[in-house]
């Protein structure tokens, strides 16, 4: 069985050796080949969007180091655009690639993004990568929108089990009022009330607002009404609106006392120092602030990423960074075999390619919505490590089996 699959897989990318030396053959000058990258350089992604980006261009590095050994005259031009975290930003943005003859888009960063540019492709037949998109209301089949990360209903249920294994039946759940916060939102509180029987009262914010203030009262007033010993609060937010309101939180003695729970962006690294004001940090690990991240499998791709991210920008990436470098590679497999550059033939071929292809985020095999059909949660936890602070990992949730399992430390 081992044999056969390792023929299948050496078959497989036997033909993209072949389809690489074919459009050498092809072309006799150097060909130029667009490729748009949407990210996050203002707005609520911004601390998120140098990582990404550092990725992709690390990915075509090496996509081109390949293109070269291959003597073939194809190169890759990255076409960047801001989406600047939002819908309208990320509209903009799309429409700029496509006045440039863009036909295939690795990001956008965030769910809002995505649905700004969702219409526009499916119209356009414009193929979209997105790295870290998650909203389950973009789970849409035979669509222009592939995204390489299993969506947020996954996420509510790796949460829902935490959450009911410590023995909250009440939570509160403090959440950005767009597309990513009510739909992780809404996952979460489905699994929660159907499975475990808690009760969930969903507290949204303008995540646009230039201080939260008076929302965190609002939740303080929410939770003292509840019950500050038996009721958590699950936040859901970006890192600047994340940091404000923890910031206001941490001042608070209600929600001083109260057990916090983070959906995964309260876990990336631009939550922690250096990123971020240690006593936020400092905040959150007393509150023991936990949740689940979707983490890419430990392995030898992972691990090379990792090690050549880190030599190349002389820090460590973020997990995005992880998936974005995978859609970049996935973006550029796919127009090497298609052999003609159009987003609707793109799309089919990117299809086959994620099938095959094991990158450093794990399997990129795409489920009927065309987003990420595998995918496991690390359980992760605020702590301080020596004289600073960062996520630590405390357990992991299966999502084959839906088993929860946490370290005893």
């Amino acid at each position: 069985m081992l044999l056969v699959r390792m023929r299948a897989r050496l078959s497989f990318w036997s033909l993209v050796v072949v389809m690489v030396l074919v459009a050498s053959l092809a072309a006799s000058a150097q060909t130029r080949i667009p490729i748009g990258v949407l990210l996050p350089f203002t707005g609520a992604g911004a601390a998120e969007g140098p990582f990404m980006r550092n990725a992709a261009e690390l990915a075509f590095e090496e996509i081109h180091e390949m293109l070269a050994a291959a003597r073939s005259n194809i190169r890759f031009q990255l076409v960047i655009e801001d989406t600047k975290t939002t819908p309208e930003g990320a509209l903009a943005a799309i429409e700029s690639l496509a006045a440039a003859g863009v036909q295939i888009v690795i990001g956008p960063y965030s769910s809002a993004a995505s649905s700004g540019v969702r219409g526009f492709a499916d119209a356009n037949k414009i193929l979209v990568i997105s790295a870290s998109s998650t909203s389950p209301a973009l789970a849409i089949p035979n669509d222009y929108l592939f995204r390489l990360i299993v969506s947020d209903t996954l996420q509510g249920s790796a949460v829902s089990a935490l959450i009911n294994h410590d023995g909250y039946r009440q939570v509160v759940v403090f959440h950005r009022g767009d597309s990513y916060g009510a739909g992780m939102a809404n996952a979460f509180k489905s699994v929660f009330e159907s499975q475990y029987g808690g009760t969930v009262h969903l507290l949204p914010y303008d995540p646009d607002l230039p201080d939260f203030a008076a929302e965190v009262q609002n939740l303080a007033q929410t939770v003292r009404r509840l019950g500050v010993n038996n009721t958590a609060v699950l936040l859901v937010a970006f890192q600047p609106d994340g940091l404000n309101i923890l910031g206001h939180a941490r001042l608070d003695p209600t929600l001083t006392r109260v057990k916090w729970y983070g959906s995964k962006d309260a876990f990336s690294p631009v939550m922690y120092p250096p990123h971020a004001p240690a006593e936020i940090s400092a905040f959150m690990a007393s509150v023991k602030m936990s949740g689940a991240f979707p983490a890419p499998p430990m392995g030898p791709m992972r691990a090379m990423f990792e090690a050549k991210y880190r030599q190349r920008f002389g820090h460590d990436p973020s997990p995005w960074a992880l998936y974005m470098y995978d859609a970049a590679w996935i973006a550029a497999l796919s127009v090497l075999v298609a052999g003609e550059y159009n987003g609707e033939v793109l799309r089919d071929v990117a299809r086959v390619i994620a099938a095959h292809y094991i990158g450093a985020s794990g399997h990129k095999l795409l489920d009927d919505n065309d987003d990420a059909a595998i995918g496991d949660y690390e359980i992760m936890q605020a702590r301080q490590v020596g004289d600073t602070y960062a996520p630590v990992v405390i357990g992991k949730w299966s999502s084959g089996t839906g088993e929860l399992v946490l370290n005893n430390n």
